[in-house]
């Protein structure tokens, strides 16, 4: 079995136990890692701020959000023509 195939089994066995467990900040935290390891930052995203929603103070969600909106808005000036 592939990486990406494992974690795609990570992924389902996850959102099985969020349907049953929406409001559950350790499943959320858990599955927004595993989408940002598959690049899939909107969805990553979505998770972090859902557990900012349940738990403003959680700080581990926003350094996840800080660092995903870094990645989204980074530019290499030196690639662009003037």
């Amino acid at each position: 079995m592939s990486e990406f195939e494992t974690l795609q089994q990570q992924l389902d066995e996850l959102n099985t136990k969020i349907e049953q467990q929406p409001n559950c900040i350790e499943l959320l935290f858990e599955r927004g890692k595993l989408y940002q390891r598959l690049g899939n930052f909107g969805a990553a995203m979505n998770d972090f701020i859902a557990i900012q929603e349940l738990d403003p103070q959680n700080k581990e969600a926003q350094e996840y959000l800080d660092f995903l909106n870094e990645i989204l808005n980074f530019r290499n000036l030196d690639m662009y023509n003037p």
